[in-house]
């Protein structure tokens, strides 16, 4: 965040394609960009040039952090989040949707959650928070509010099929039950887990989250973070680590990985009836892979050759609302 902060308009127009690049060329075709761009109108360009759609925000926080992010009063908070949605919500042709984004419940008052809710109620859109990334910071929240991470945002009235927690690596059986009956989203990264060694697979409960029928997405969180934008890498992970970390060759299927990369990161947008599956009415969003490659060989089985030992090198096409945005890789 400190480098960023001393990025120019410019620089973020390169390095937002780059990334939208390093994406697209994995095969993602809609991303979730949790607010941390610093000049809105160079991402949005960037999003513009290359094809794709995205949701957007303003990232705020209104409480000391450790991590460089601009304190602002609670009421400028609230009043910069309004202007990025009533300046850019449903632009380039409803490509582009903005969501309300306070970063943290570890950096956000009371008053700036509820009042979070409030705005998305008003605009009819999402709430995205990072949340429980690690037991340290559950524990940071239970000391603040005297609850733990879900139960406080339950008393707030913010869970819901609105709201999407990013992380949410140390939960409680408790926590459990509360978002599944609440049909909350959950937006697991499992590579920046694992790179900043947050006890995933110690604590992590992803396989139970998926038995409770919440629904779970995947991501790669940033550059810093992670290092690499290639989702498949993700579900890799994910189709691997739980195995050995529950003793149970049988969780975490091929099957139940792909629907996280797909209709499941629909689910978790609201976009699921526009996006996520190949049926009629839906978007023309399609990528295609070369199964003549030696990784794709013998091909028994697409779905497990897919998870277990594709990455995006082999995708050849990537079409996007019908356009092809990758041809020949």
């Amino acid at each position: 965040f400190q480098l960023q902060s001393e990025m120019s308009a410019e620089e973020e127009y390169y390095t937002s394609l780059l990334g939208i690049i390093d994406m697209i060329k994995n095969g993602t075709t809609s991303f979730f960009e949790p607010g941390s761009a610093k000049y809105l109108p160079s991402l949005i360009k960037a999003i513009e040039k290359s094809g794709c759609r995205s949701i957007i925000g303003t990232s705020v926080v209104d409480t000391d952090n450790p991590i460089n992010l601009p304190v602002l009063n609670t009421d400028e908070a609230l009043s910069l989040m309004e202007r990025t949605l009533s300046q850019y919500h449903n632009s380039i042709s409803g490509r582009v949707r903005v969501w309300v984004m306070p970063y943290s419940i570890n950096y956000s008052s009371k008053d700036l959650l509820i009042g979070s809710k409030l705005l998305s109620q008003t605009y009819n859109t999402g709430i995205s928070l990072h949340s429980s990334q690690n037991e340290e910071q559950a524990r940071i929240t239970e000391k603040k509010t005297g609850k733990s991470p879900v139960g406080y945002l339950q008393d707030l009235n913010l869970l819901g099929n609105d709201l999407l927690l990013s992380h949410m690596v140390s939960v409680s059986d408790v926590e459990l039950d509360l978002l599944s009956s609440t049909n909350t989203n959950v937006v697991h990264l499992p590579s920046a887990a694992l790179k900043m060694a947050s006890g995933v697979t110690q604590i992590g409960k992803f396989p139970e989250m998926i038995d409770k029928k919440i629904c779970v997405c995947l991501g790669t969180d940033a550059a810093n973070n992670s290092n690499h934008m290639d989702i498949l890498r993700s579900a890799n992970i994910v189709a691997s680590v739980y195995k050995d970390t529950k003793q149970n060759s049988s969780i975490m299927s091929p099957e139940t990985c792909l629907e996280m990369l797909t209709i499941n990161g629909a689910k978790s947008l609201s976009m699921n009836k526009y996006l996520g599956s190949i049926e009629i009415g839906k978007k023309a969003d399609i990528v295609l892979f070369d199964t003549l490659r030696p990784e794709w060989r013998s091909l028994f089985n697409p779905v497990n050759n897919l998870i277990y030992s594709a990455d995006g090198r082999s995708i050849s096409e990537v079409i996007i609302d019908g356009r092809i945005i990758i041809e020949d890789g």
